[in-house]
């Protein structure tokens, strides 16, 4: 048995995009629609004005688009107003609102030009309007993302950059509040330091001896070891004097130290105006402590000849400071006065450091050497070598080591980073203007990176209030399309002798 179809119980299914062109075809709308279209939205925008300020109003000027639909609400709303609702004999509204919104509301029926707009709005609204409120939404929540991260970075990187900077201070023990008076503060330290480097060299008397009377053994003679160890011996005999007296045999009648009273003039000057520039940094400047060189690694050795003449120490700026103020000032004065190098003591001034430093380390080079010999096997010509060698030169290999770790306490002495840094504190400006760069570069960043934490949590909030906005829109705009498309949907259908009709495509999930 064969059931006929009934068409008209069939839904019409019409793509939401190609809604305009359907009505067009079936001719329920002209082609030139959108030219009345415009006539009327002046009309709406001019009525709009004149409209009075209730709560119904108000809230349908809210919608983003005044559409044929809410032209009839407001005509409604007019209509049930006594007085807005008045007609005349011919049953035409008296007030001119009313009249101006029926105007409009028939203009919109005429060829079903409404039907015609309604459509195209619906399209538009999920073509370009969402999907705009969505990537704005979307922007906002990446910038949020990003905004976060970079905050979250930027406060790790400012607690580092402070650690950084507490923990440079606490190695060069400065509190870190006036680095530059501070730094010159601990320069008061350096007395006493020398002192121990004193005590430390004099504590090699012996084993200067033993290097001499050892020598002059070897060679058969008593006056070949005179010129070895001069530094040495010099400070065990005189200790820490001037090099005014090392250079002369005399002591000064008096020492003008010119590097410690600019020293003392800048910082008093710096004292005043210790504060810190907080200009722009970029990010990627990095903090270079390696720059302060303090390599000992070029002391060479070649001959106990040439020891004096050529091997040198690099202590960093204090080569420069120390070599200008000597060709400039280092001269010996008849009346007694020493300035410049000659106003420096033996262990302060480089050129006598570096003789020192070399004799401890041909100290050092000559007992390992023995060291090693004595813990040889015996033969008979080292035996028969030492057979008329003195007991001072007769020592055990127990009292070598012994005199091995006098030699390398007081080159460790020397070697230290503390002890470099007060020297150069107290004979090297430059070396502390750099210090104290280094030392503010770390605080400049921490304060770059606190300022970008703050500018990302700014950044953030703005993105966050911007969504705020942005989303009640979006859902707004859906809730229109949405009953946009059901209003539609019911003013095609009574076309249609109620038929059921479906708009379909992308507006179902928007």
């Amino acid at each position: 048995m064969t059931h006929e179809v009934n068409y008209e119980d069939l839904p019409i299914d019409i793509h939401y995009n190609k809604l305009t062109d359907w009505l067009i075809n079936r001719r329920h709308c002209q082609q030139n629609w959108p030219a009345s279209a415009l006539v009327i939205r002046d009309k709406i925008n001019q009525a709009l004005k004149t409209l009075p300020d209730v709560k119904e109003v108000v809230d349908i000027m809210k919608n983003s688009k005044i559409t044929y639909f809410h032209v009839k609400e407001i005509m409604s709303l007019l209509s049930e107003d006594t007085e807005s609702g008045k007609k005349n004999i011919l049953g035409q509204y008296s007030n001119e609102l009313t009249k101006a919104w029926s105007e409009i509301l028939n203009l919109y029926e005429k060829n079903n030009l409404y039907l015609a707009e309604s459509g195209q709005i619906m399209s538009r609204n999920v073509n370009y309007e969402i999907p705009c409120l969505k990537r704005q939404i979307a922007r906002c929540q990446q910038i949020e993302k990003d905004c976060f991260k970079k905050e979250s970075d930027n406060t790790v990187k400012a607690a580092d950059y402070k650690h950084r900077y507490q923990s440079s201070c606490k190695k060069y023990g400065i509190k870190g509040d006036k680095i530059k008076v501070e730094l010159f503060e601990l320069a008061k330290e350096l007395p006493q330091l020398l002192c121990e480097l004193t005590n430390a060299v004099k504590s090699l008397d012996p084993v200067a001896d033993y290097y001499r009377n050892f020598i002059d053994f070897i060679v058969e003679r008593n006056d070949f070891s005179g010129d070895s160890l001069s530094m040495v011996k010099f400070i065990i005999n005189k200790g820490n004097c001037s090099v005014y007296e090392w250079r002369t045999g005399q002591p000064p009648i008096t020492i003008i130290d010119e590097h410690q009273l600019t020293n003392e003039e800048q910082n008093d000057k710096r004292a005043q105006d210790d504060s810190i520039d907080w200009g722009n940094i970029e990010e990627s400047n990095e903090v270079n402590f390696e720059d302060i060189d303090f390599d000992m690694s070029q002391i060479t050795v070649e001959s106990s000849e040439n020891n004096e003449k050529n091997g040198e120490i690099d202590w960093g700026d204090d080569t420069e400071t120390t070599d200008k103020t000597s060709k400039k000032h280092a001269k010996i004065t008849e009346n007694g006065v020493a300035r410049g190098n000659d106003a420096l003591t033996v262990l302060e001034a480089q050129d006598t450091r570096n003789l020192l430093m070399e004799d401890l380390m041909e100290l050092q080079f000559f007992l390992n050497q023995r060291l090693n010999e004595l813990q040889e096997p015996v033969n008979t010509l080292s035996m028969s070598q030492f057979e008329n060698a003195s007991q001072d030169i007769l020592l055990s290999p127990q009292e070598i080591s012994s005199m091995i770790n006098l030699v390398k306490t007081a080159w460790n002495l020397f070697a230290l980073e503390h002890t470099k840094h007060l020297l150069q504190i107290k004979r090297s400006p430059k070396y502390v203007e750099r210090l104290e760069e280094s030392l503010r570069q770390n605080l400049i960043l921490a304060d770059k990176m606190v300022f970008q934490e703050k500018e990302m949590a700014r950044r953030r909030q703005e993105a966050q209030r911007e969504e705020g906005e942005l989303q009640p829109k979006l859902d707004a705009l859906r809730s229109e399309t949405k009953e946009l498309k059901k209003q539609i949907e019911g003013e095609v259908s009574k076309k249609y002798k109620n038929r059921v009709v479906n708009i379909i495509g992308e507006i179902n999930v928007i």
